[in-house]
Formats: C-alpha cells, sequence, structure tokens
C-alpha cells in the first residue's frame, strides 16, 4: 500500500472513530436531558445533588484530617495556651458533618479516658500527649476535674478502642468501635472549629 494511500485510509479511519464518538456522546446527553423532562425537582436531579453532597462532605472530611495531620506535625512542642493560638487558624473550618472531628491531646504525659463525664465514671485508659483522639460530641456536666481553668466540666465523646478500667496507655482511631470521654480543657480542636454538636 503506498504512503498516500495509507495516509487517506488513517484519515478515513479517524473520520469514522470521531464520528461514531461524537453520535455516542450526543447520543447519552440528549437522553440524559429527555430523562429529565426540563423539571428541576425530579428525582434524577435530587438524586445527582445528593451525591454530590456526600461527594462534598466527604472532601471536607478529608481536609479537615489533612488539616488536623498537619496541625499535630507543628504542635509537637507546644503548651495548651501555644496550641490555642495556632488552632485560631482554623476558626472559620467547620467540622464535617455527621462525622467525627479530630482533637489534639495537650496534657503533660497524657489525657485519661474515662466511661461517663460524671464523677461516678472510672478510668478506661489514657491518651498520649499531642495524639489526636475522635471526637463526636460535647457536654457540660457538674463534674469538673481542674477547678483552676476556663473549662468547667465540658466533656468529649471520643472513639476509643476499650473501655477495661485501668490507666493502660491507648490510641483513639474514628474506627473504634466504642465510645469514651476525656476532658475539653487538656484537648484542642485539630484543623477546624471546635464548634462539634451537643451530646
Amino acid at each position: 500500500m503506498s504512503a498516500m494511500a495509507w495516509s487517506w485510509n488513517r484519515k478515513n479511519l479517524t473520520v469514522a472513530i470521531c464520528g461514531v464518538l461524537a453520535t455516542v456522546v450526543f447520543g447519552v446527553v440528549a437522553c440524559l436531558q429527555s430523562g429529565q423532562g426540563g423539571g428541576h425537582g425530579d428525582s434524577q436531579s435530587q438524586t445527582g445533588g445528593t451525591g454530590n453532597k456526600q461527594a462534598q462532605n466527604g472532601g471536607q472530611a478529608a481536609d479537615v484530617i489533612n488539616n488536623a495531620n498537619i496541625f499535630q506535625n507543628g504542635a509537637r512542642e507546644l503548651t495548651r495556651e501555644e496550641a490555642l493560638e495556632r488552632a485560631e487558624r482554623y476558626a472559620d473550618v467547620p467540622p464535617p458533618p455527621g462525622d467525627l472531628a479530630p482533637y489534639l491531646v495537650v496534657a503533660p504525659g497524657h489525657l485519661f479516658v474515662r466511661t461517663s463525664p460524671e464523677a461516678g465514671g472510672r478510668r478506661a485508659g489514657a491518651a498520649w500527649d499531642k495524639t489526636l483522639v475522635y471526637a463526636g460530641c460535647s457536654m457540660t456536666t457538674s463534674f469538673d476535674p481542674v477547678l483552676d481553668d476556663e473549662v468547667a466540666g465540658v466533656w468529649i465523646k471520643i472513639r476509643w478502642p476499650r473501655l477495661d478500667p485501668g490507666d493502660d496507655m491507648r490510641s483513639s482511631q474514628s474506627s473504634d468501635p466504642l465510645q469514651g470521654w476525656a476532658y475539653a480543657g487538656r484537648l484542642v480542636p485539630a484543623g477546624h472549629s471546635g464548634r462539634i454538636r451537643t451530646c
């Protein structure tokens, strides 16, 4: 086959392929448009919107986790006051909706986790200083373990792996099956505003 014939055949093949692709693409677009019927309140457009909202929430959660990791890495030597000051850069970032919010433990040595935010709760382990714990909500009780701070009995409900009695050092993961309570006076919101829901 001559070079000229090959060039002509290749050009025709390209045109044919492009024509098929254009037909498929325009057919799909036409099908989608006719299925929507021009209405804005049909179930198809609502489902798409829900999917987009879920993707947006998932992206927001990933952004908060990324912020939390950056914040944690930069807070290794900070006091609680310094960490709170640095956390202000995330004051406009809401916690991920319907998801767990990371908090940085800022406590000398460790932070005890309890089975209840009330005085009758028992210790169920402790989280290391400068590690992340994953919170779902907060509440205020009359039990205030540190009387000389401004937190006044605020407790954060976190994910926790075990609720066995004791002071064993453990870590919090967002996938942990149980929930424990940590004193808010030793936690700093990591990568978000800290405005989590009330339990």
